[in-house]
């Protein structure tokens, strides 16, 4: 019997379950890296404070040593959105927002990028934000949209030295969605929402992963370097 293809979900937030679980529903092996821990998960958990560097080494060896392989890596992992425009957050506040979605990014891909490197194939996807999009605007959240759009030059730059040694990176990014990331906006702006959105329609997590699903796949081998907006129809580059 031929080996399941293996996937690391980076971050285990509703984008992180949903994805973890439309690629497990397709016969992958799914390690989940995180700091939380679900016991009664059916997934293989790896513990991890992804902002030390150190703890995200021995995670992938971990991996490596379990699985032998790595042929997929979605980073899902973020950090609370703070309701603050650039002039009103403090130097620590911006920081804050970086360690999770640049640092922590930079030490996972890294060392992804450097093993899937060394085997010739694989597909790395970094989930960004359509705030980082044409044509789509942003509230207040300054620290955020900076951090995405850094996130975003990371996975630019590895797609630039990673696709000649045969893999492939993708930024997917969704728009507004109802997750816990957003707990915080009341429920009564999602009929507004709905209104304002050309489609009528609310991205859901389950939705990005079936994007996710389908740039790691064989269908998109000869795909590198995109940005998918999932925000049905709020960005658009046509």
């Amino acid at each position: 019997m031929k080996n399941p293809k293996v996937a690391i979900v980076c971050g285990y937030g509703d984008v992180g379950k949903a994805v973890a679980k439309k690629l497990a529903g397709q016969g992958y092996a799914v390690a989940i890296i995180s700091r939380s821990f679900d016991a009664n998960s059916e997934y293989v958990f790896f513990k991890c404070d992804i902002r030390d560097m150190a703890q995200v080494q021995e995670a992938i060896r971990q991996i490596i040593e379990k699985f032998n392989n790595i042929d997929a890596c979605i980073y899902t992992a973020t950090s609370e959105i703070k309701r603050q425009h650039m002039l009103d957050l403090s130097a620590e506040e911006f920081r804050e927002d970086f360690e999770t979605l640049v640092f922590g990014g930079f030490n996972v891909l890294k060392e992804i990028g450097q093993v899937m490197k060394n085997q010739k194939h694989g597909a790395v996807i970094g989930v960004t934000s359509a705030v980082t999009e044409p044509n789509y605007t942003s509230g207040k959240m300054g620290g955020y949209v900076a951090a995405k759009y850094a996130l975003r030059g990371v996975l630019r730059q590895m797609n630039h030295e990673l696709l000649v040694h045969g893999v492939r990176v993708h930024a997917v990014a969704p728009g507004f969605m109802r997750t816990k990331l957003n707990k915080d906006i009341p429920g009564r702006m999602d009929d507004f929402l709905v209104e304002k959105n050309p489609m009528k329609h609310l991205v859901a997590p389950e939705e990005v992963a079936e994007v996710v699903l389908f740039l790691i796949s064989d269908k998109a081998k000869y795909l590198s370097g995109l940005s998918v907006p999932v925000t049905a129809g709020e960005s658009s580059e046509l």
